[in-house]
């Protein structure tokens, strides 16, 4: 009799999706699904960093960050893997940027127009999970 164990392959999953205004491509971004563990983590983190201040006002700073900034955060950093179209603009320069952390979190914090891609990404990432999900509960429940 002999133990046999199969190796998983990985279970996060990344689709490129397209932000359209219309029928007109403005960007795509390859977004992980929402069980995405990091992403978890992060968020399991920003609450437990609320929590962990306390309820004592006069502790608070301007350094600070608010709950849906650190969920800005942490999608930023963990639900995009990439994207290709993404133009940022700075004191009236525009330039095309590439995908990291720091310049996701950029997007997200520009007022209203950020907050509409950080919605809609993280409704595709729970999309995409939802897929994945649904795709590893039929290939489990086959013989």
């Amino acid at each position: 009799m002999a133990l046999k164990v199969e190796i998983q392959k990985s279970k996060e999953v990344a689709l490129w999706k397209e932000y359209k205004s219309g029928k007109k491509v403005l960007a795509e971004f390859k977004i992980r699904g929402i069980g995405y563990k990091a992403y978890q983590v992060a968020i399991e983190r920003a609450h437990n960093q609320v929590s962990s201040k306390g309820f004592d006002v006069t502790q608070a700073s301007s350094s600070d960050k608010l709950l849906h900034e650190l969920h800005l955060d942490a999608a930023a950093c963990h639900l995009i893997e990439d994207w290709k179209g993404v133009i940022l603009s700075e004191d009236g320069v525009e330039t095309e940027v590439p995908y990291t952390p720091e310049n996701a979190m950029k997007l997200f914090s520009m007022g209203d127009i950020g907050i509409q891609i950080w919605a809609w990404i993280k409704t595709q990432a729970e999309e995409i999970q939802v897929e994945s999900n649904k795709l590893a509960a039929e290939t489990v429940g086959k013989p």
